[in-house]
């Protein structure tokens, strides 16, 4: 068998099987590529101690540089907030939109220092009047 009854019989399969043959094909260029990607994602200096290794660096770096709370209470939008690392109550306040009409701002000037920095899953609540004074804190 020479080469070119090899071509003929090789052209007259491809025709018949053209789908199947593009889809090995195609298959075979996504498992290199991915082959080749996974082999160069090696770790480095930069990503150790990350919590999921899917994240890239710069979400990472991001995540770091933030925290999480939890404002309640009279504010205008309670919820949970990222901030800033460095945020402080006011920060936290002015995120959830500030005081609520019913607050009780006495007891919130009596008890808070705004200048204090959150910590990271704290919570802040502010008192509606007639609340306890206990309730109030980060």
């Amino acid at each position: 068998m020479d080469f070119s009854e090899l071509s003929q019989k090789f052209a007259l399969v491809l025709r018949k099987y053209w789908v199947p043959f593009l889809i090995v094909v195609f298959g075979l260029i996504f498992l290199v590529n991915s082959l080749m990607v996974s082999l160069s994602n090696k770790p480095d200096i930069l990503s150790v101690g990350a919590k999921d290794e899917n994240v890239s660096r710069s979400a990472y770096f991001i995540q770091a540089k933030q925290i999480t709370i939890d404002v309640e209470g009279a504010v205008i939008n309670p919820g949970i907030y990222k901030l800033n690392k460095d945020a402080t109550i006011q920060d936290a306040l002015i995120a959830a939109g500030g005081l609520s009409s019913n607050a009780d701002r006495i007891q919130v000037a009596k008890s808070l220092i705004l200048a204090s920095k959150v910590v990271d899953g704290g919570k802040i609540y502010i008192p509606f009047v007639g609340d306890t004074a206990s309730a109030v804190g980060n």
